[in-house]
């Protein structure tokens, strides 16, 4: 009898239990094997389960800089293996260097004293790392991320979209660099970096899993990408002196790059201690070693298309790379050289995403417009979506919903039929005023010459002698719709664009302010007569019944604006009573007319003036008092004459109310 079995025995005998001995050592005689298995499977057990958390300790341990709490994401250790790499080829290669010089980027290291780390602050997707990596580059002092550490000079964070990662609370005081990115591109390389991450076999992810990951998280993504910029942009979160925000076009571009890493290292040198001296000449050389490693090992598809291409010719490293870079077409950024043109856009959206986005970053335009860094990106990413629903809007029309309720929005297209004029002096909102039509009507509008397939043509007539005008020729054009402005904000207005026509310039860039200054002296007496000679002509050549008086201010403010649309509406049912024209319905009014007017008024005019009445630019243009004084006498005379125009009279003597309150006493 085994030993095991005599024990049991004994211990039962021991307890008076003497029936049930005979059983148990019959039992453990018929599964022995059970019995000795169950102990070779716990030891097995035993073995695995600890050295598993050590193995995985360890390589944890690994990528960090020393350790610590969070994992770094491949690329971000696979660069300092380069760079240890590269500078191991360097010590025996002396041609070794980019366009911007030679430079060594040496392995960061802890500071010998406690640091109040600076946060790096970003929405998944927005290239955080690629901050890291030039901050380590340039200062020599590690990072790290998520949560708090004092052994480094900054940490990156995506809090609140995380909200277990480090935030403003748990530093003090709290200093912070917001890495702001185009909210399109950030969702793509979010979406990008997950498939990556999730993907074992490291396959392309297909069109179809974009596409479905894309209608199941886009309207939350989207609310959240808001609401991680409101938080880092809101003064009460983080003081406006110990923010520094970066934009990653720029900082990306060849062109302003290097400038940007200069700015943001000023911004740690005024908000902390750079422990090791910044070798501030070897900033574009730095750079640009970090910037191509870190753009080449993006996950988006075209540029890991090129790093599949340079991996199968066995060129994959950094200054076979920087060869193949610098053997391109010169004359374009960074991001344009290294992203290979698609045929077919890799990730696209449906454009009601598109119409949303573009809906977010209106409103934001209007919160942060006293920011002119901040207007300025939202703006050009604004554009770029309208820009992408422009290609993607066709016959058929699309039901979209903003702030103001849902519309249809269809292509304009060219009907046959008598237009009305559209008359308006330079600078007075002419081309968002034909938006507004185009959206409410469905047809097409015109510019200058006369056309018999459009609702209204575009007119700056007597100010522009070759412009369409009232005469026999169109005689059978009997309606107006005439557009005012503050006559101050349009010459202002008028002048940028005749500036940005005569040096060829995009519409983004205000003027100097002494180009103003002396535009503005030669000319301001005789612009003010044209506008006045202006609004004189057109109200002399329609009778009251027969045209529409509508100002921009009113067009463009919140409340008034879709009634304004509204009044349109009816003047135009009026004017095309047989039923040649039949407007959008009055309910989806208020949607067109804020696509029309607050999501794509800055495409067309420029975001200088007092728009909206706030200010915009490096400056606003100011006039002398005694060209104040004149305004004012002019604008008392017309509102003389037009006192009893209900419309008119009460525009009029708004703007004189407005002059008079700039004159200095």
């Amino acid at each position: 009898m085994y030993r095991t079995q005599q024990r049991l025995q004994t211990i039962l005998s021991r307890k008076g239990v003497v029936g049930l001995a005979d059983p148990c050592a019959n039992y453990f005689q018929r599964n022995k094997k059970h019995f000795y298995g169950g102990i070779i499977v716990m030891c097995i057990f035993a073995v695995i389960i600890p050295s598993t958390i050590i193995t995985t300790s360890k390589k944890f341990v690994e990528i960090l800089p020393s350790g610590g709490s969070g994992e770094e994401f491949r690329d971000y250790k696979e660069f300092h293996d380069m760079i240890e790499s590269e500078n191991e080829q360097d010590k025996n290669n002396e041609d070794s260097y980019n366009s911007f010089g030679k430079c060594t980027i040496s392995k960061p290291m802890h500071p010998h004293a406690p640091m109040n780390p600076i946060l790096v602050a970003s929405f998944p997707g927005s290239s955080s790392d690629l901050m890291r990596l030039l901050i380590e580059a340039t200062t020599g002092i590690w990072t790290s991320a998520r949560l708090f550490r004092d052994d480094v000079i900054a940490i990156k964070t995506h809090f609140p979209y995380y909200e277990h990662h480090i935030g403003v609370d748990e530093v003090d005081p709290p200093r912070g660099i917001v890495v702001v990115r185009n909210p399109l591109e950030t969702l793509e390389t979010f979406y990008d970096f997950i498939e990556q991450a999730t993907n074992e076999n490291n396959n392309k992810a297909s069109h179809t899993a974009w596409i479905s990951w894309r209608d199941a998280h886009f309207d939350d993504q989207m609310q959240h990408w808001e609401s991680f910029m409101r938080f880092w942009f809101d003064d009460e979160n983080l003081d406006a002196d110990k923010r520094h925000i970066v934009f990653h076009y720029d900082l990306v571009d060849e062109k302003t790059g290097p400038a940007e890493v200069t700015e943001m290292l000023k911004f740690i040198q005024k908000v902390s201690t750079v422990p090791r001296e910044i070798v501030w000449d070897e900033i574009p050389c730095l750079w640009q070693r970090v910037v191509h490693f870190q753009l080449l090992q993006a996950p988006n598809p075209t540029r890991r298309f090129l790093r599949e291409e340079l991996e199968g010719e066995g060129r994959y490293s950094e200054r076979q790379y920087l060869h193949h870079v610098d053997s391109l077409p010169k004359h374009r950024n960074l991001r344009q050289e290294i992203e290979i043109e698609e045929v077919v856009d890799s990730h696209p959206h449906s454009y009601v995403q598109l119409d949303r986005v573009a809906a977010i970053l209106t409103q934001m335009i209007e919160d942060y417009a006293h920011d002119q860094r901040i207007l300025q990106a939202l703006i050009k990413y604004r554009m770029n979506c309208l820009e992408k629903m422009h290609k993607y809007i066709g016959e058929d029309p699309v039901l979209v919903s903003n702030d103001r309720g849902s519309c249809m929005v269809t292509t304009p297209q060219y009907e046959p039929m008598k237009p009305m004029f559209q008359a308006s002096y330079p600078g007075s909102g002419s081309e968002m005023m034909r938006d507004v039509l185009e959206s409410i009507t469905g047809i097409k509008t015109a510019e200058t010459t006369r056309r018999t397939d459009v609702i209204v043509v575009k007119t700056y007539y007597p100010y522009r002698h070759f412009d369409l005008q009232p005469g026999i020729m169109n005689r059978d054009m009997k309606k107006v719709i005439l557009l005012l402005r503050y006559p101050l904000h349009a010459i202002a207005s008028n002048f940028n664009h005749i500036y940005w026509n005569e040096h060829n310039l995009d519409h983004n860039k205000q003027p100097p302010i002494q180009a103003w200054d002396k535009w503005r002296d030669e000319h301001f007496e005789k612009e003010l007569k044209s506008w006045a000679a202006h609004l004189n002509f057109w109200t002399q050549n329609f009778k009251p019944s027969h045209r529409l008086v509508v100002d921009y201010e009113s067009l463009t403010d919140d409340d008034k604006g879709p009634r304004d649309v509204t009044r349109l509406s009816f003047f135009i049912k009026s004017t095309y009573n047989e039923g040649t024209v039949n407007p959008a319905p009055a309910f989806t009014l208020p949607c067109l007319w804020y696509r029309a007017v607050k999501m794509k008024d800055e495409i067309k005019t420029d975001i200088f003036q007092d728009n909206r009445y706030h200010t915009n630019g490096n400056y606003q243009p100011m006039f002398t008092n005694q060209q104040l004084e004149m305004a004012a006498t002019e604008l008392s005379n017309l509102h003389v004459k037009y006192s009893s125009d209900r419309r008119i009279g009460v525009t009029i003597q708004r703007y004189w109310e407005h002059t008079v309150l700039q004159i200095k006493k």
